[in-house]
């Protein structure tokens, strides 16, 4: 802080790290020699921007843009550093530079020179005059101006320029009107939104003879060509931020071309004019100035409009890829794919990829005679679902079954007589409905079909859609006209003939009521081998409980205490294989048993 003429106190430490509070990081100076220091705690890998300034913000250092310790964002210089993963002591630097305090840094000086032979605007430039307008000068056009060599072109030099990166744009007077640079082409650099010239200045530099607005000089401009690019976000749906396209035509500034959808369509566009070339690009949703997510391609699954490269660390870069030789709208594509993007609402093959799962069957009718079968949400594109199964006397995944009436099952209509599929010659009524499908619930009928209490059932569940809904029964659901998943795994059941009903004959809502006679309820039945055991009307006293396989052996046995004639209590029998097993419960005076499946 030697050369510093103002009045301080404290100098301190300020950075995006600390929320650029102001005093939150106060520096010392233990010794006494104007060097003050503080350490810090910095993300490893990270570019960190930070400046000095002193109490609470009262000064702060005036940073020269371009130098070689700063980085310039939009209107801010700061110093920047990126930590290593060990402890470091960055040198002593003077207040409000890069160097240490009395080192006089070398000076170069940069020659400009501008041709605008092709400027056709309205701009009276023998009249305005050329500037030059950079971080060098504070983006001030009135500090370099231009003079006029008498052939089209104008020439400047800016003198004293210390080493670093340095952007600057020729303007046309006090900005009356300033180049229009296209982002990506050689000699720019794309900063928030904001192309300019870019050069790293090293030495003394004489720059060519360029033409306004290219990098080139006006005898060899290249060919630039509008391209439309179009993504498509629907299953990107809700979107809370701008969707963005990024690449190597716009030197991978991720904020510059924002994309719309003015139309409500879902599929966001915005036309980039570039040079024709080849490009790598991607989409990236994100805010300006924030923070983004890129779309994450597979090199495998999405090659047909992708390129990998190596990144140098064990994986690759996957970029989208396109040659540009003129005007053109790129086809739509989804986000993350190189496919259109799949209505989860169509009818067609791809909404079917895979079987339903989440079998689940739940007793809720006494007598054993019903239950109901659920699965899991499936498609969108679902119009309906197809059971099968039946009867079964093992429990295993291959064994038969025997198909019965009733148990085949379409979006609430029933199809009989064929329990290995969709039976087209079956009575199906031609008035029913198939609503999208969304996790309903199908209870088998009661009567002719029904279930028979007690015994064991075995099932599974394919889901589909009608191609053509306006085709007349029983046309509409042929095979030829239907979409259908794969079958799912079979799921089984044991339907329980003692299953309580309220009062009223209704579901009972707590499985229990008040006068009915005793009984053992065993849930969820099928299990993974924990469950609850129920008892109603139980006397009280001790009991034991007996868990029994099917040869008869005991597997498990345990006591306990009813206080109360209605009791709950959990068992575990998790340990044991997947199989049916016999409980039972005796109190000494009668016995009650029931089964069991343990998945």
């Amino acid at each position: 802080m030697s050369e510093v003429t103002a009045t301080f106190t404290t100098p301190e430490w300020n950075s995006e790290l600390n929320g650029w509070c102001g005093s939150c990081t106060p520096m010392s100076d233990l010794d006494g020699d104007n060097v003050w220091e503080v350490s810090v705690m910095m993300p490893v890998g990270e570019e960190i921007e930070y400046k000095f300034s002193a109490d609470t913000w009262n000064i702060q250092e005036e940073l020269t843009p371009g130098s070689s310790c700063t980085m310039t964002t939009g209107i801010f210089t700061n110093r920047v550093h990126t930590a290593l993963a060990v402890d470091e002591v960055l040198d002593v630097v003077c207040w409000e530079s890069c160097a240490a305090c009395g080192v006089v840094l070398p000076e170069y000086d940069l020659s400009l020179t501008v041709d605008m032979s092709n400027y056709s605007g309205a701009a009276d430039i023998s009249a305005l005059g050329m500037r030059v307008a950079g971080s060098f000068n504070g983006w001030d056009a009135v500090v370099n101006p231009m003079t006029d060599n008498g052939d089209g072109t104008w020439s400047t030099t800016v003198l004293a320029l210390t080493a670093g990166v340095y952007e600057w744009k020729y303007v046309i007077g006090d900005w009356v009107e300033d180049e229009s640079l296209v982002p990506g082409t050689s000699c720019t650099q794309t900063t928030g939104g904001f192309t300019n010239r870019i050069i790293d200045i090293q030495q003394n530099e004489t720059l060519s003879v360029v033409c306004y607005e290219y990098c080139t000089d006006c005898d060899n401009i290249p060919s630039f060509s509008d391209v439309t690019f179009n993504v498509d976000m629907t299953n990107e749906l809700p979107l809370t931020e701008d969707v963005f396209v990024f690449g190597s035509f716009n030197g991978w500034c991720n904020d510059c071309n924002v994309l719309s959808d003015p139309d409500g369509d879902n599929v966001y566009s915005t036309t980039v004019t570039i040079v024709d070339g080849t490009y790598e690009y991607k989409y990236t949703i994100g805010t300006t100035g924030g923070t983004f997510t890129d779309e994450d391609l597979d090199m495998v699954e999405d090659a047909a409009c992708t390129i990998a490269t190596d990144d140098g660390n064990g994986g690759f870069f996957v970029n989208r890829t396109l040659t540009v030789s003129g005007n053109e709208s790129l086809a739509v594509h989804c986000y993350a794919s190189c496919d259109a993007c799949l209505d989860p609402t169509a009818c067609v093959a791809e909404n079917f990829a895979t079987a339903p799962t989440g079998l689940f069957a739940d007793q809720t009718v006494a007598g054993g005679f019903k239950t109901q079968l659920k699965w899991d949400h499936y498609s969108d594109a679902s119009d309906g679902c197809i059971l099968q199964g039946g009867v079964t006397t093992t429990l295993g995944p291959g064994a038969p079954y025997v198909g019965a009436f009733g148990q085949v099952l379409m979006q609430g209509a029933f199809i009989a007589g064929n329990a290995e599929g969709f039976d087209t010659s079956s009575q199906l009524s031609p008035n029913a409905t198939f609503p999208q499908f969304n996790s309903q619930t199908y209870p088998t009928p009661g009567g002719l079909g029904a279930l028979t209490p007690g015994a064991f059932y075995k099932w599974r569940v394919r889901c589909g859609c009608i191609i053509d809904v306006t085709l007349p029964f029983p046309a509409k659901l042929d095979l030829s006209n239907l979409h259908l998943s794969n079958w799912s795994p079979y799921d089984a059941f044991t339907n329980l003939p003692l299953a309580p009903i309220a009062n009223d004959g209704t579901d009972s809502p707590n499985g229990f009521e008040v006068g009915q006679e005793k009984s053992l309820n065993i849930y969820p039945n099928p299990n993974n081998g924990q469950f609850v055991v129920e008892f109603y009307n139980f006397d009280e006293g001790q009991k034991a409980l007996t868990v029994r396989n099917l040869l008869g052996e005991v597997v498990s046995n345990s006591t306990f205490l009813n206080t109360t004639t209605s009791f709950k209590t959990p068992i575990d029998v998790s340990s044991l294989p997947a199989g049916t097993y016999l409980i039972e419960v005796n109190s000494g005076t009668e016995v009650m048993s029931k089964l069991v499946m343990v998945k």
